[in-house]
């Protein structure tokens, strides 16, 4: 999976069972966030 490039990408995205190891952390924490897991978004922002 590539990064999205716009947020219908980023939408689809969210089907996944995990986002893109390759994404950056900030990427990352929106994904989460978006699948309504606040905490591991938090997890990855404070790190």
């Amino acid at each position: 999976m590539s990064i999205p490039s716009d947020f219908a990408a980023f939408s689809a995205s969210l089907a996944a069972d995990m986002p893109d190891e390759l994404w950056p952390e900030a990427l990352k924490a929106l994904w989460y966030d978006g699948k309504g897991d606040w905490n591991g978004a938090h997890n990855i922002a404070q790190d």
